[in-house]
């Protein structure tokens, strides 16, 4: 499968393993996406992009100001945080992750980043977590 359609097949999840907690890249198949961070029921942070696969290793991100209905301005883009470039890799395999309240669920595959994908001095909270999943296996 190409790297484009495994991106764009699901969301991606990093922290699983905390309760309450929303760390998440979104991959549309047009180009566009989204990313979001929160936790104790708030959101903290979302912004609508767009994006672009650079050899297969490399994603660029570019940000757009967003404003939700429910939560408002979520995300004001700058000079310094409109675009972000990391570099990225995809494992293939049977990860498992107990989630709260839910048990142990398996996906197939790790989108492990290089750095946060976040933009510059957004989401500090999130700044640890490389690691997302995505392509939930059912019934397994």
């Amino acid at each position: 499968m190409e790297t484009h359609d495994v991106l764009a097949g699901s969301l991606w999840n990093a922290g699983l393993e905390y309760y309450d907690f929303l760390c998440r890249v979104e991959f549309g198949p047009d180009g566009t996406g989204m990313m979001s961070a929160g936790g104790g029921q708030v959101l903290r942070f979302a912004a609508k992009l767009r994006y672009e696969i650079l050899d297969n290793t490399w994603v660029e991100f570019e940000f757009f100001d967003t404003i939700l209905d429910f939560w408002g301005q979520t995300f004001r883009r700058t000079e310094e945080n409109a675009f972000r470039s990391v570099q990225f890799d995809i494992e293939e395999g049977e990860f498992e992750i107990n989630e709260p309240y839910i048990g142990t669920q398996k996906y197939q595959y790790r989108l492990h980043f290089s750095a946060s994908p976040f933009p510059v001095g957004e989401a500090p909270e999130v700044a640890e977590f490389v690691n997302f999943y995505g392509w939930k296996l059912l019934g397994r």
